[in-house]
């Protein structure tokens, strides 16, 4: 397809500017439950948005056949212009001065038999089992590849192409004893098939599925807590719209004004990198075409500043971050930096406290704007240093900005891990409220 020349005719029509982003992906998903096959799926995916500036305002049409009469498509363009009526100004981004390195990985999925990856599922479904006798159940076992291309082409001279490849697995396991019942999940994710350690992710899954057996609540109060590092990764992660450009502009976040102003605890370093090599995250530019960079939220307790996308980052006057996804503002891969404490260290410094593995409900049970939450969490209650004996079905309370400041330890566990795109070494705050019996 001739895509500079759609650019050119769609300019004869009184666009201004014009640009496509155009995205295709192959993926693979396989599932295993008992030894057999029950899905062994294969999907392609191809779409094509076209937009075009006209009178300062941006019309778009998609369509996802990839052999389109760009005629029809120019002219279905043009008539989406008559709905237009929002009172701001809108562009095209013309580029940045420079960009990351875009890198085309060389991977050998593509090359392994389907076969060999059902046979990985179901041994992996046999280690499950063989771990633990009180696993009664492996729910699922599943493998999943993936391949995506994305590209911008606009007639600013715009011309950027990425592409995403990774593969991966998972298991969930069901585990009982007496009448106690818990699950488990174990995951990796990689570049390459040959990466997958099926036992690391059995072991994964089981540890998860046994350690809380016999899990109890515990008396209310308000204790000394180490929320580990899983768990911190994902209370991290839904507070980070915190951070967005959006949330300042329709003043939801409490860091409106507080640029440059110490808001955590000094130890507090809070980074996006889009760019490291080694996650399956990699991205040198958002969806809006901007240059992706490394970047601190949080140094040294301080807040740097706003993430932004082309609209905020004009509505603020501020500078482009590179943080364009999907239409909004997000993070490409965030984590919490390393502390200088082992796990077993933070454990031991505490007489009566809790050791917390698990939350949930974090998109009901917590208040991005103030910072307080409530969730259902689990763990272990610890005596004496030692972990003494699990716990659940209790409650953890406290606000996310206060709590930022009564760290008393950072752990060294942090993992930049390729199954989750935010991740946290553990940490010990002085004092959160839980409440159980």
């Amino acid at each position: 397809m001739d895509y500079k020349k759609i650019l050119e005719d769609g300019k004869k029509l009184g666009f201004s500017d014009l640009e496509f982003q155009i995205s295709s992906s192959t993926s693979l998903s396989i599932d295993v439950f008992k030894g057999k096959v029950e899905k062994n799926q294969v999907q392609s995916d191809f779409s094509i948005v076209l937009s075009g500036l006209y009178n300062d305002q941006l019309a778009s049409v998609s369509t996802t056949n990839q052999d389109f009469d760009p005629k029809k498509l120019l002219k279905k363009l043009k008539e989406n212009t008559k709905a237009l009526n929002k009172a701001e100004k809108e562009e095209i981004f013309g580029g940045s001065k420079e960009y990351p390195k875009s890198i085309v990985r060389e991977v050998d999925f593509n090359n392994v038999d389907n076969k060999e990856k059902v046979e990985f599922l179901i041994n992996l479904e046999k280690k499950v089992y063989e771990l633990d006798k009180r696993v009664i159940l492996v729910e699922n076992s599943c493998y999943f590849e993936s391949t995506t291309t994305q590209e911008i082409i606009n007639s600013k001279g715009l011309n950027l192409k990425k592409e995403l490849k990774s593969c991966g697995a998972y298991t969930y396991v069901n585990a009982s004893e007496g009448e106690s019942t818990q699950t488990g999940f174990g995951v990796q994710v990689a570049f390459n098939f040959k990466d997958l350690d099926l036992n690391k992710i059995a072991s994964k899954a089981v540890e998860r599925a046994t350690r809380l057996l016999g899990a109890k609540p515990i008396k209310s109060g308000k204790y000394p807590v180490i929320i580990e590092k899983d768990a911190f990764s994902s209370l991290l992660g839904a507070f980070l719209g915190i951070f967005s450009g959006e949330a300042a502009i329709k003043k939801t976040t409490l860091l409106l004004g507080k640029e440059k102003t110490k808001i955590f605890d000094e130890r507090v370093n809070i980074i996006e990198d889009p760019l490291m090599e080694n996650s399956v995250y990699y991205t040198p530019f958002d969806d809006e075409g901007v240059a992706t960079k490394k970047k601190h939220l949080i140094k040294d307790g301080v807040f740097q500043g706003f993430a932004h996308n082309l609209k905020t980052a004009k509505a603020l006057n501020e500078e482009l971050t590179g943080n364009g996804y999907n239409k909004s503002v997000d993070f490409a891969y965030t984590y919490l930096g390393n502390g200088d404490t082992a796990l077993a260290d933070l454990i031991k410094s505490i007489d009566k406290g809790l050791l917390i593995t698990s939350m949930q409900g974090l998109h009901s049970g917590l208040n991005p704007i103030s910072g307080d939450f409530s969730l259902q969490s689990s763990g272990f209650y610890l005596e004496d240093g030692k972990i003494s004996k699990p716990t659940s079905l209790i409650v953890t309370s406290g606000n996310f900005f206060e709590m930022m400041n009564d760290i008393d330890k950072i752990g060294n566990d942090l993992e930049l891990r390729n199954e989750s795109s935010v991740n946290a070494p553990s940490v010990k705050f002085n004092g959160l409220q839980v409440s159980g019996e």
